[in-house]
């Protein structure tokens, strides 16, 4: 292409910066373990500036010889783990061969699965993958723009709860979509949707959807966003599934409405104060407001199953609750024990005056198992469903009136001997008129017999 501007990809012939964009080309330097500036990929995808870079990969802006547009580009390239030899990527040493491979497998999966998907408006479309350079490479749609933190930014902060759930809920059911494919997205966060220059948020970057190592504390430390990342997420030991989704979107909608991250799962799963949106100023319905905190649980019990129970509960306008009751949710659900199992071995029940009843949000249920079951990626016990208490049987409570029956005559019987009103009667008449049997009367005194 000549002497080039990496950002407009407009020629340039020397000039710096670009008469047409303003882009400093210069200011590119040392680009570490990047693709060199002007890199012609699977013969057709001009390298130009990086866009971002992450624990698993390098996002550069491209330019599309054949349609003359620009893209963005994602290279398969997790840090710490492989080198750069020229234009090829390669394990460090041959202990993270494996590793390398099995993660290039998922990405690519990743890759198709987002390729199928491409078209759904809130999720950035993938135009291409392909294999090069002994990594793997995929092709997105280049989006204008700005990221929600960076638009939370300019709007002073925070947006209303109106405002929020406009730009959101397309993505939260782009999100449930992604869920229904059987991945998950692991690192939602303000900084991963993207509002487009016509008011779109579109998800971004499923850099860490595949990467589900149980064996590997890197790995699983590396996708972790504090404020972000639910409590799973900072252990190998606990189920990770739409639930955990469901907690980074929950963080995202509390800190896009109040102006405020929440603390690391880790602090508040010890000693949780976080406040709802209502009790920190923010107008909202008290469906909402309750939404977004159980959302927010440190337990997996606690949170909605899916994407889809979120939605219902975050707009269902008859589903009313109460700050109050939302704070004695999620204060009740601090944990015990070592953290490193949290979740999954921990058992526990939310008591019935905890939360207001609803038949529409009654949190019980065989949700986990059957997620669990569907992504196959449970370590550990199953930790106990909050659900209605088991009903008394009637066995049960024909055998407490007979108990009380029994209790009553033996009381009689003890006042009338005491007292010696039938001094002229012996006691063995008194218990053959009573035409039950001494033992009989002890047995049906007995106690669940």
């Amino acid at each position: 292409m000549g002497q080039t501007c990496y950002n407009c990809f407009s020629g340039i012939n020397g000039a710096n910066p670009c008469p047409v964009c303003g882009y400093d080309n210069a200011a590119e330097g040392d680009r570490g373990m990047a693709l060199p500036l002007g890199t012609i990929l699977h013969d057709g995808f001009f390298v130009g500036r990086v866009l971002g870079q992450g624990g698993f990969g390098i996002t550069y802006l491209g330019y599309e010889l054949h349609s003359k547009r620009r893209i963005a580009i994602k290279e398969y390239f997790p840090s710490g783990s492989v080198l750069r030899a020229g234009s090829r990527v390669q394990p460090t040493n041959p202990d993270n061969g494996a590793f390398f491979r099995r993660g290039l497998e998922l990405f690519n999966k990743e890759a198709q699965i987002l390729s199928r998907l491409s078209g759904q408006p809130n999720i950035v479309d993938v135009i291409s993958f392909f294999f090069e350079n002994n990594t793997g490479y995929f092709v997105m749609e280049f989006l204008e723009g700005n990221s929600l933190k960076d638009y939370l930014a300019i709007r002073g902060g925070r947006i209303s709860f109106q405002e929020a759930l406009t730009l959101l809920l397309p993505t939260m059911e782009a999100l449930d979509t992604v869920h229904h494919e059987g991945m998950l997205h692991r690192d939602i966060a303000p900084d991963n949707i993207f509002i487009t220059s016509d008011g779109v948020a579109k998800l971004i970057d499923f850099g860490a959807a595949r990467f589900r190592r149980e064996d590997e504390t890197k790995s699983v430390r590396t996708i972790v966003k504090p404020g972000y990342a639910p409590m799973e997420q900072y252990t190998s030991q606990a189920a990770q599934g739409p639930w955990s989704d469901v907690y980074a979107m929950g963080a995202t909608i509390y800190r896009a409405i109040t102006g405020i991250t929440p603390l690391d799962a880790p602090t508040r799963a010890m000693n949780d104060e976080l406040r709802s949106p209502a009790q920190l100023g923010c107008q909202l319905p008290n469906n909402a407001d309750y939404a977004i905190m159980r959302a927010l649980s440190p337990r997996i019990v606690f949170r909605f199953a899916s994407i889809a129970e979120f939605i219902a509960a975050l707009t269902k306008p008859d589903a009313l609750y109460e700050s109050e009751n939302v704070q004695k949710l999620i204060l009740n659900s601090r944990p015990s024990g070592d953290l490193s199992i949290f979740g999954m071995t921990e058992r526990y029940r939310l008591r019935a005056t905890e939360i207001s009843p609803t038949k529409t949000l009654n949190p019980e249920a065989s949700w986990l198992t059957t997620m669990r079951d569907q992504y196959d990626q449970t370590t550990g016990d199953d930790p106990e469903i909050p659900g209605p208490p088991p009903s008394e049987s009637p066995k049960r409570k024909i055998e407490d009136i007979w108990f009380l029956a029994a209790l009553i005559i033996c009381a009689v019987l003890l006042f009338l001997i005491i007292f010696g009103i039938f001094r002229n009667y012996s006691q063995r008449w008194i218990i053959s008129g009573l035409r039950l049997p001494l033992p009989g009367v002890m047995s049906g005194a007995r106690f669940g017999s």
